[in-house]
């Protein structure tokens, strides 16, 4: 009988958003075809997993982020890392990739 297989954890680092992307439809309900990736625009929605801990030196107060795990963001898709974990797809975006909380 052999282990089971651990699933690996992402922590990003200080500064660093940890986000799982929407993914984008390619057809609607009704069957019409979407543009392709590269007409989609240059902008990405999705939910943050995991802000970044902070390392903060002494005598100095610690950042505030204007967002959290659970916030769903449009951030830009040219500047955060795109990076596959068990099968999943997530994005490693800077705290300036974030665009907009969308509520």
């Amino acid at each position: 009988m052999r282990a089971p297989q651990k699933i690996m954890e992402i922590k990003p680092l200080e500064g660093y958003i940890l986000i799982k992307p929407e993914e984008q439809k390619e057809k609607t309900d009704s069957g019409i075809i979407l543009p392709g990736e590269d007409e989609k625009g240059n902008t990405g929605q999705g939910t943050i997993v995991e802000v970044g801990a902070e390392i903060v030196p002494a005598g100095f107060a610690p950042k505030v982020y204007k967002v959290k795990a659970g916030d769903f963001v449009l951030f830009t898709k040219y500047g955060p890392a795109e990076v596959e974990m068990d099968g999943i797809k997530f994005v490693i975006a800077r705290l300036e990739d974030i665009l907009a909380v969308l509520k």
